[in-house]
């Protein structure tokens, strides 16, 4: 018979999911490869959160980031998209917003995702491509704050806010 063994075993629990099923070997514990897997995870949950958490952080998670949101809002919109790792990488290793100067943040303080210092990608022109005579690299609060009214609002706010000393 080439040298396998015939195995036959009742059937036993899943050991994640509880399910009745017949293991194949003498030393399964799992239904599945998907339950193999998942209670893999789960055991090993908070490393693979910390893991996560330190890719985001670091200047190849920003950029993967950065560029897949873009992409995807541009095929969601249906707009021209024509950047790339190359062409962002000196703009983020500059570390300052394009708009006020201000150094990007890599590390949310608090528990927000989001936070006001973080790098975001600007259109010059909303609602244009994103191409790279469109987009520039600027802090997450000051995108969101020229996304509807644009960058001379901002302005005027930043100059009243300054002469009255506040």
């Amino acid at each position: 018979m080439g040298g396998q063994r015939c195995y036959i075993q009742e059937a036993m629990n899943c050991a994640r999911c509880s399910s009745m099923f017949v293991p194949r070997t003498h030393n399964a514990l799992y239904c599945s490869n998907r339950c193999k897997h998942k209670a893999w995870r789960t055991k090993r949950g908070d490393v693979m959160r910390q893991q996560w958490r330190e890719y985001h952080r670091s200047e190849r998670g920003v950029l993967t980031k950065l560029l897949n949101y873009a992409h995807d809002r541009a095929r969601a919109e249906g707009v021209t998209f024509d950047l790339d790792r190359e062409w962002l990488k000196p703009k983020l290793d500059a570390g300052v917003c394009e708009v006020t100067g201000l150094p990007y943040q890599s590390v949310a303080p608090g528990k927000h995702r989001t936070h006001p210092y973080a790098p975001s990608l600007d259109r010059i022109v909303a609602g244009g491509p994103y191409t790279k005579d469109n987009v520039r690299l600027v802090l997450f609060a000051v995108n969101r704050a020229m996304s509807d009214w644009g960058e001379e609002v901002l302005l005027t706010i930043a100059r009243a806010l300054v002469a009255k000393g506040g």
